[in-house]
């Protein structure tokens, strides 16, 4: 049996020259630019998403310094508020230091009127100022007050009565 005959891809010129090789076909102008313009677009996304990435490391970075700073000044006002707070106790404290004193101080007047004698300590009260005059005579046991009460001017007495009750209801309720 003879062997096939070799099989032609292309066609062979007649006069035995070698044919030229072939073009390729002439794609559409879209699909010819296609590759380009998927790298173009591709190029322009990472682009885009760089820009993006440095806002948010930017971003980031604003927040972390804001974070910072509000720590910063978080700590910076506990430290005030504590400062403040013990600042308050030790006025509290000079206060009830002070109020104790003051006490101390018209109760020892008080005790030093009553161990007077009624018509002495009378004399003098008729003479002190009402205000004070209520401090001493509200420290004091009522006998002995009522015993300089019988001494002193009547009118004085009244007035007495009358800033006493008005320094009693002036207080506040315990």
């Amino acid at each position: 049996m003879d062997p096939p005959p070799p099989r032609r891809t292309q066609a062979t010129p007649p006069n035995g020259a070698q044919p030229a090789p072939a073009a390729p076909p002439p794609l559409p102008a879209a699909a010819g630019n296609a590759p380009a313009a998927a790298s173009q677009a591709d190029e322009a996304l990472a682009l885009a998403l760089r820009g993006r990435r440095q806002q948010l490391d930017e971003r980031e970075q604003s927040v972390a310094t804001r974070e910072a700073v509000l720590a910063a000044t978080e700590k910076r006002l506990q430290a005030r508020i504590d400062s403040l707070v013990e600042l308050q106790a030790r006025i509290d404290a000079n206060e009830r230091a002070a109020k104790s004193r003051e006490e101390a101080h018209w109760a020892n007047l008080a005790r030093l009127y009553e161990a007077m004698r009624p018509r002495e300590a009378a004399v003098v009260f008729n003479e002190l100022d009402l205000p004070m005059l209520a401090q001493i005579v509200n420290r004091m046991r009522e006998q002995k007050a009522a015993t300089v009460f019988s001494s002193m001017e009547p009118e004085r007495v009244r007035a007495l009565t009358a800033e006493l009750a008005r320094m009693r209801a002036s207080r506040p309720a315990l």
